[in-house]
């Protein structure tokens, strides 16, 4: 289902005067809320929203809209809106979004905040949506922070995924210092 909510998305047209706006995307997600089977079309409306997301739509929506979405702890939801929102934004370095992702990675949050579970897929998708936040910057902080997440130890109870972290944290490295070899 997440699969066909991101072709729908992918399909929708880019006509003169077919624009997608903020009501527009809330008006399909009421739409598909009422559908019989709410599991799957709640990974329908992810699957649209990452779609949206790919094509730059998601610059429509306002940050306290995606905290909404990431309320509702659907990690299928969660990763799109993480993701659509920095596909939308890429190399923006848009401090509101990029607290969003820091708030994802429990390596950057408090020692208060340490008891704090984060699914491991959502994890991913902010440390690759913090690559596309900074993509081509060569932003120091961020490169510093992406390589400490590359080398990071696996514990226990925070991360179940060792492996798909550390991709994912070296695909956003990439993405960080695409094209600044020289610099």
């Amino acid at each position: 289902e997440f699969n066909n909510g991101v072709a729908t998305a992918l399909q929708v047209s880019e006509a003169p005067g077919a624009e997608v706006t903020r009501g527009w995307i809330l008006h399909h997600q009421r739409a598909e809320a009422g559908g019989a089977n709410n599991t799957s079309s709640a990974q329908a409306h992810a699957g649209f929203l990452c779609g949206l997301g790919l094509r730059g739509a998601l610059k429509v929506m306002p940050v306290a809209d995606c905290y909404k979405y990431l309320r509702l702890q659907h990690d299928p939801t969660s990763v799109a809106i993480i993701l659509g929102m920095a596909a939308s934004s890429t190399g923006s370095m848009d401090a509101g979004l990029t607290r969003m992702c820091c708030c994802h990675i429990p390596s950057m949050l408090p020692v208060m905040y340490s008891d704090m579970e984060v699914a491991s897929p959502v994890q991913c998708s902010a440390v690759l949506s913090l690559g596309l936040l900074f993509a081509r910057t060569a932003h120091r902080m961020i490169t510093e922070l992406l390589v400490a997440e590359v080398g990071r130890r696996p514990s226990d109870r925070s991360l179940h995924d060792r492996e798909g972290y550390a991709l994912a944290s070296g695909f956003a490295l990439g993405c960080v210092c695409l094209g600044l070899g020289a610099d």
